[in-house]
């Protein structure tokens, strides 16, 4: 339902630095028992910068984004986001395994203090003059979006009556939680955190690359009408924008609907819910999209 982590890193799983090896020892630990997930959003900075530590092994591991010498992938548009995230709270530790964000186009999120403070005191002088987002969304960097998404952001007056998206990306899960489904629990979060605003958050925008295109038309996302095939830029490989009508998905017979609203009292009485998850093993002969 939201943007694929790297192909080569799904494949490979192979360690790119020390970090990966500490990560490996676990992978051979006993993850074949259950286990226990906890989805949140996650709102202080240690974990915050977890979460775009996490990131950085992830992408800079397939060449998506550049060295720095405080091992964050952080950008302009952090924030401006909220960040969702998975934790193995299994045994005594709370263990970050997975992450997602959704980026606004409204003001700051709740926790850019956080996400800025890290900016202004990194160690690596890029990251310390990184000016604001160049941007709305990150999509629009590479595609031209047409003006019905944006007409809400551009119109001074009332903006009920119109669309209202934002965008999802940067999603990057442990290597050895990968056959966890913990991206499923991931979209139940964005579910459950869109229901908790009035109006509720509808619209997402995503950039795939094209050979998932049927995968996320299967879950509701559509190619933004006038958009085509594009080097995403700073990545260089090829991407398309789509387009998710979350209400218009959720009104599918097969859809998340259901497990969702089982999990809404949890999630509004604690902030946070739980799955217990085994492995789940991989098809023979499959294909990896």
């Amino acid at each position: 339902m939201v943007a694929d982590y790297p192909k080569q890193l799904r494949i490979s799983g192979q360690a790119p630095n020390n970090e990966w090896e500490k990560i490996s020892k676990i992978r051979n630990g006993g993850l074949q028992r259950p286990r226990v997930i906890r989805y949140e959003v996650i709102d202080n900075i240690e974990d915050i910068k977890k979460c775009l530590r996490l990131r950085y092994i992830t992408y800079s591991y397939v060449n998506f984004i550049e060295e720095n010498k405080d091992r964050l992938d952080i950008d302009p548009y952090d924030p401006y986001s909220t960040f969702l995230g998975a934790y193995d709270v299994t045994g005594e530790k709370k263990i970050l395994v997975g992450t997602l964000r959704i980026i606004s186009a409204d003001d700051t999120s709740k926790s850019s203090k956080h996400t800025n403070n890290l900016i202004h005191t990194a160690h690596d002088p890029k990251i310390r003059k990184m000016g604001d987002r160049p941007e709305l969304f990150p999509i629009m960097e590479s595609f031209t979006l047409p003006e019905s998404y944006l007409a809400c952001f551009r119109n001074s007056e009332s903006s009920e009556n119109l669309l209202h998206p934002y965008e999802l990306s940067r999603l990057a899960i442990r290597p050895d939680y990968w056959m966890h489904n913990i991206d499923v629990g991931l979209h139940h979060l964005l579910i459950l955190n869109s229901w908790m605003h009035n109006p509720p958050h509808n619209y997402f925008f995503i950039a795939v690359h094209p050979r998932s295109r049927r995968r996320y038309e299967q879950v509701g996302f559509k190619i933004v009408t006038g958009t085509g095939e594009v080097l995403y830029k700073h990545i260089e490989q090829l991407a398309i924008a789509m387009v998710l009508d979350l209400e218009k998905y959720l009104q599918r017979p097969k859809s998340y609907r259901k497990i969702c609203e089982s999990l809404l009292p949890q999630y509004e009485n604690h902030g946070y819910f739980s799955r217990i998850i085994e492995r789940r093993e991989p098809v023979k002969n499959s294909k990896l999209l």
